[in-house]
């Protein structure tokens, strides 16, 4: 193995590791480190060896684990032209615990804004670990109290405003039910992947 190509490569892991949360640097650092190493050992292999199933991957991969694809998933993908690569590098999935975590946070300038960005992001949660576009309300406002989008006095009217209402098949009450995305909210959902992603 060539360590000075494996330093450059850890100093550049530890750069891109920077912008996710605190709490999930060291999940992603693994992640990153395994797969560099995976990849390099994958090189290492003899010709014959290549395309051969390697433990927990397809055919040929040597990359950690990706993002499983249910039907709700393909179809939200395939609708909207999201790709596997794209929601690998928004999402960390945890093969063990069967959770998925957000590694590229929103940074919206207002607190509005910033409600309706984690609520959809919750709903892609949802999708990737119950099968099910849909969020709860008092997990959107706890996520935002923890990211300092809350606002107290007007949280709930915020989704109840006709801009963003449009996104969830029902209303988003405080202590209600969880609700689904609609097709407005899924196209919304896709927008902010693609921004958060591009970093734009």
């Amino acid at each position: 193995m060539d360590y000075k190509s494996l330093s450059a490569e850890i100093k550049k892991m530890v750069e891109v590791v920077e912008g996710v949360p605190e709490d999930l640097r060291p999940v992603c650092f693994g992640a990153l480190l395994d797969r560099y190493l995976r990849q390099e050992l994958e090189d290492l292999k003899e010709p014959q060896d290549r395309g051969r199933k390697p433990e927990g991957g397809a055919p040929g991969s040597a990359r950690a684990p990706s993002v499983p694809l249910n039907a709700q998933l393909r179809v939200f993908m395939k609708k909207h032209e999201i790709s596997q690569g794209e929601l690998d590098a928004l999402v960390y999935y945890d093969t063990e615990a069967a959770r998925a975590h957000i590694l590229r946070e929103p940074k919206a300038e207002r607190i509005a804004r910033g409600q309706i960005d984690w609520a959809l992001l919750l709903a892609l949660v949802g999708a990737i670990e119950r099968q099910q576009f849909s969020v709860d309300p008092e997990d959107v406002r706890s996520i935002c109290i923890e990211k300092g989008y809350y606002d107290r006095a007007n949280f709930a009217t915020n989704f109840k405003g006709q801009k963003n209402a449009r996104f969830f098949r029902g209303p988003m009450k405080p202590q209600g039910e969880a609700q689904q995305l609609s097709d407005a909210g899924q196209g919304e959902l896709a927008a902010l992947i693609r921004s958060l992603v591009s970093g734009s």
